[in-house]
């Protein structure tokens, strides 16, 4: 399997190759479109991670009860949302190794 970096970095490489061997070179494309929307949901996830941290911190500092209530409905809810995000993560993680695995090696020279 191709090393999705070396996809990255050098798409128009891929596509001829791919020419080369009479593939479809748009697949690529399709390849990077998946890639740029697992990182987009990577970064969201990571991202709802990191607040839902901060505000469980927050919630053990917080001496007035009606503001921890508030705050652990919020993290519930974040839970949540970081689950479906997560969900999203893996359906496109396995479209794009899915994809990845049926790109052929590229010819030599």
């Amino acid at each position: 399997m191709l090393d999705l970096n070396l996809i990255r970095e050098q798409p128009d490489v891929i596509k001829e190759g791919l020419r080369k061997r009479n593939d479809n070179p748009t697949r690529v494309d399709a390849i990077l479109e998946y890639d740029t929307r697992r990182r987009a949901v990577l970064t969201e996830v990571e991202t709802l991670r990191a607040e839902r941290n901060r505000l469980s911190k927050e919630i053990g500092r917080s001496k007035d009860p009606a503001a921890r209530e508030h705050q652990i409905a919020i993290v519930r809810e974040m839970r949540d949302q970081i689950g479906a995000l997560e969900e999203k993560l893996r359906e496109v993680e396995s479209v794009l190794e899915a994809e990845m695995s049926q790109l052929p090696a590229l010819p030599h020279a």
